[in-house]
């Protein structure tokens, strides 16, 4: 039997485990390689998809970056950072190419659209930082305290509801566009009404307000003599000639709710959203 000196053996398997390092830092590197290139062709096709270039989606996300570091002290500073993340041209819907007959808002050219930009959870997130933040400085203690329900209209944003009312600890409650087994409850959620405790007092939460008709829509769903609208909250309102959205709310929610009750964190109208999409 041949006798091996244990710094031999030691050494042998120090080389061993070196060659074995060598061959994997190979194989991954090889990997990595392969991962990043299978990459680079998903998120060229992606953007391929959504009509911008590697150029305008790093400027656009480097707006996003900078945004989320600013601060949200002031209404101003809301409305800025809000400016920054959403008011760009991969949620701006170009509807010139489709005819009136196709169009959800007749007459209206170009659209912004958030709905599927919030399935994004980090952008979600940022989105409803902002609105919660924006709702607590426009209604005192004593008004926020008194919130029963937040409401998101049919075909409203749900997701940025959801993410609001998780935020400011309130129930959310969201309008179906029919009902999904029961005529006369078209929402989703629990909504408990008290007589003895009173009126509920609700807030409506939408995204992009245009014509006010997914909001009237509400007063006529709820049922009726159960709910009083407090506040309604937009992200962002789309001004067009051919809407004016206050009036058909405040028609709607009468006696006890006027315009100075509508809020919206940002106005826009479709030519800066050209310019935006164009720019």
């Amino acid at each position: 039997m041949l006798l091996v000196p244990p710094a031999y053996i030691r050494l042998k398997e120090r080389q061993s485990e070196e060659a074995a390092r060598q061959m994997m830092k190979v194989y991954y590197e090889k990997d990595l390689e392969f991962i990043k290139q299978q990459e680079s062709e998903r998120v060229s096709s992606v953007l391929a998809a959504l009509k911008i270039n590697c150029d305008q989606f790093q400027h656009v996300s480097y707006e996003i970056v900078r945004a989320r570091a600013m601060p949200m002290q002031k209404p101003h500073q809301l409305q800025e950072k809000a400016t920054k993340m959403f008011l760009n041209k991969q949620f701006i819907q170009d509807l010139t190419k489709l005819d009136d007959e196709r169009r959800v808002y007749r007459g209206a050219n170009y659209y912004l659209n958030l709905y599927t930009a919030f399935y994004d959870s980090k952008l979600r997130k940022d989105a409803g930082k902002i609105m919660s933040s924006y709702i607590t400085m426009c209604l005192n203690d004593e008004a926020l305290s008194k919130i029963d329900y937040i409401i998101i209209p049919g075909g409203s944003n749900l997701l940025l509801g959801l993410e609001v009312g998780e935020l400011l600890g309130k129930k959310t409650l969201c309008m179906a566009e029919s009902p999904r087994y029961d005529k006369q409850q078209p929402w989703d959620g629990e909504y408990i009404y008290n007589a003895q405790k009173g009126l509920n007092h609700i807030l409506i939460l939408h995204d992009v307000l245009v014509s006010g008709k997914r909001i009237r829509d509400v007063s006529e769903m709820l049922p009726s003599g159960t709910f009083q609208l407090d506040a309604l909250f937009c992200l962002i309102k789309l001004k067009h000639n051919s809407y004016n959205p206050e009036e058909l709310v405040t028609n709607a929610f009468k006696p006890n709710f006027d315009s100075s009750k509508i809020h919206y964190l940002l106005s826009v109208d479709e030519k800066r959203l050209e310019n935006i999409l164009n720019g």
